[in-house]
């Protein structure tokens, strides 16, 4: 029984010295004097879980706000990342910007150079040509003039036209007028008709004639023209031969100018 005692006072001091150094042993040895040894034990028990309990919860607001700032860290990490995605972004786009701006401004100063040279080339051309064209001034006139009355042969009655008309003697001018006013050709006799007809083939005849020769004179024009364009043409090589004009023509082509 001695031994038994011994014992349990010696556990009871042991439980009673952790307290004592962890949980401020003076308030707890305060809480059990007076007690039995089982109602220390219980007041010890109950000290010791709520020193678990608050180190459980001391150990859960840790974790929360580790938890709390690796979130913070990630979102800050995210926050970092969609900053510099935007930043990179923002300078592609000044560099697309800034790209496209001398793109066109080289665009500019291409046509530029290209109107330019285009501007020398074809005031060359023209001065060649100009000699030409005056030759052949009057020669399309004359095209002019003979196609507009073939226009009037083609679309008016053979007495609006402008052709060699044949004279009438005054029987047959008589009987021409009677058609004119209306009359018709079965009014006539045979021999009335007659003179009609035969007038009329040469008035027929005539327009033919006219046309005809109208028509030689259009072909006449026209190899006139092509002559003169030849020798135009022929000039206009002779120009693109030198080596001024090829000066020109190397730096439009250089520019790829269309």
């Amino acid at each position: 029984m001695f031994t038994y005692k011994k014992l349990a006072v010696l556990g009871l001091g042991v439980l009673l010295g952790v307290p004592s150094v962890s949980m401020a042993g003076s308030f707890t040895v305060s809480l059990i004097q007076g007690k039995t040894p089982a109602e220390a034990v219980q007041i010890i028990a109950e000290q010791i879980d709520l020193l678990t309990g608050r180190v459980a919860s001391l150990e859960d607001k840790q974790a929360q706000l580790e938890a709390d700032v690796s979130q913070n860290k990630s979102d800050t990490e995210l926050e970092i990342e969609r900053l510099n995605a935007e930043n990179e972004n923002l300078r592609l786009k000044a560099d697309a910007a800034l790209s496209g701006t001398a793109e066109t401004r080289a665009n500019e100063a291409r046509r530029k150079q290209c109107s330019e040279l285009g501007a020398q080339l074809q005031a060359k051309e023209n001065a060649v040509r100009a000699p030409f064209r005056a030759r052949e001034a009057p020669l399309n006139e004359q095209l002019h003039q003979i196609a507009a009355e073939m226009y009037t042969v083609n679309t008016n009655e053979n007495k609006a036209l402008n052709y060699p008309k044949p004279q009438a003697d005054s029987e047959t001018q008589t009987l021409l007028d009677r058609l004119d006013d209306g009359e018709e050709m079965g009014d006539f006799t045979q021999e009335e008709r007659d003179k009609v007809r035969a007038y009329q083939t040469l008035d027929t005849n005539a327009i033919a004639a006219w046309v005809k020769e109208n028509r030689t004179q259009q072909d006449t024009l026209r190899e006139q023209i092509n002559a003169i364009d030849l020798e135009m043409e022929k000039a206009l090589d002779a120009l693109h031969a030198t080596t001024d004009f090829k000066a020109l023509q190397d730096k439009a082509n250089a520019l790829l100018c269309a």
